[in-house]
């Protein structure tokens, strides 16, 4: 049965989200619609137990932070054990709230016909695998070296002393795992995984834009192909443009979020930046000098419009881009080496 389970995951789908709402799926983000009540019942239970364990969790390690305050460099090492758990959680709670939104939008896109190479939703399904795959193993050696020297994974609170034996330290493990693992750690990873697809849909269709112009120049002798070939085009620039401010207004939070926590977003949406502006370019590029007027000033307005390039924003307050990635890189360093001298 897990055997089915697995291949039934590892099916890249007709569409390039097919694989992450799989993810989302498992994890108790993503229901299906063709479900009956009862089974859409059970599965709401399923996600509310997820959301109580990884409060549960967030509320343990709070308190156990705080149980240290009088050691400055034990609650400095207990919150950054925890960081990455109060990271995931902050986004699962703003998915929640933009969830059938984001439904919505990931029906129209893949009801567009958007074609994405077959080649790039295996990609997307593998980079998603291999990320949960390191993580997987980078939390279990964790455990295992705070289980070797006699402590637990994260500074949490517990009703009883895990230090006095094995057995409570054993057991220690395995409520910071049960409440971590798959309501925190996975779900988390899953919604990385989807942002990350969605921002590499666009890439993949701002490319295909490029190309598309590049191909109307195979059309020089037949205005009536050009004409509706250059129509086409338009109509997909101004959809990507409508696709890029909706997942800005929906994740702007969840960017916000991801800004404090640079990862492979940042770094995708600012490519994605880059070709966006690349439109123009390639509309310039077309031999537009012998075509009507009146095709002539629609290119125009099509070059005017992609000059003001998509973008993803954090809160509405930075852009998502490689600038961006580089000062908060630069800033985090500033805040370790502060740190550092705080402690030593």
């Amino acid at each position: 049965m897990a055997v089915s389970v697995l291949k039934r995951l590892l099916t890249y789908g007709d569409n390039i989200f097919e694989f992450n709402i799989k993810y989302l799926m498992l994890v108790g983000l993503w229901h299906n619609e063709n479900w009956t009540r009862n089974q859409k019942l059970l599965y709401k239970i399923y996600d509310n137990t997820l959301d109580v364990l990884g409060l549960i969790y967030l509320t343990l390690t709070a308190i156990g932070i705080h149980g240290n305050m009088d050691d400055i460099t034990a609650a400095l090492a207990g919150v950054d054990k925890s960081l990455v758990a109060y990271n995931f959680m902050l986004k699962i709670i703003v998915f929640h709230f933009r969830k059938h939104q984001l439904r919505k939008l990931v029906k129209e896109i893949i009801a567009s016909g958007d074609v994405v190479p077959e080649e790039h939703k295996i990609l997307v399904a593998k980079l998603s695998l291999a990320t949960t795959t390191i993580t997987t193993i980078i939390v279990t050696i964790f455990t295992g070296i705070s289980v070797l020297a006699g402590e637990l994974p994260a500074k949490v609170w517990l009703p009883f002393d895990t230090s006095k034996n094995f057995m409570n330290l054993l057991a220690g493990v395995q409520i910071c795992l049960v409440t971590f693992g798959v309501p925190i750690c996975y779900r988390g990873l899953a919604l990385k995984c989807f942002v990350s697809t969605m921002i590499f849909y666009l890439r993949d269709q701002l490319i295909d834009l490029q190309v598309k112009f590049k191909e109307l120049d195979n059309f020089k002798d037949a205005e009536e192909e050009v004409r509706t070939n250059f129509k086409k085009i338009v109509k997909k620039h101004i959809r990507l443009i409508r696709y890029s401010k909706t997942i800005d207004n929906l994740l702007r939070e969840y960017f916000l979020i991801q800004n404090l926590a640079i990862t492979i977003e940042v770094c995708m949406n600012s490519v994605t930046l880059t070709l966006s502006e690349g439109i123009s370019s390639a509309a310039y590029n077309t031999s537009w000098t012998s075509w009507p007027v009146d095709m002539q000033k629609d290119l125009l307005t099509v070059i005017i419009v992609a000059q003001s390039h998509f973008k993803l924003t954090a809160g509405g307050m930075a852009v998502m881009s490689l600038e961006t990635y580089a000062q908060t890189l630069y800033n985090g360093y500033s805040i370790f080496a502060v740190l550092i001298d705080a402690v030593n």
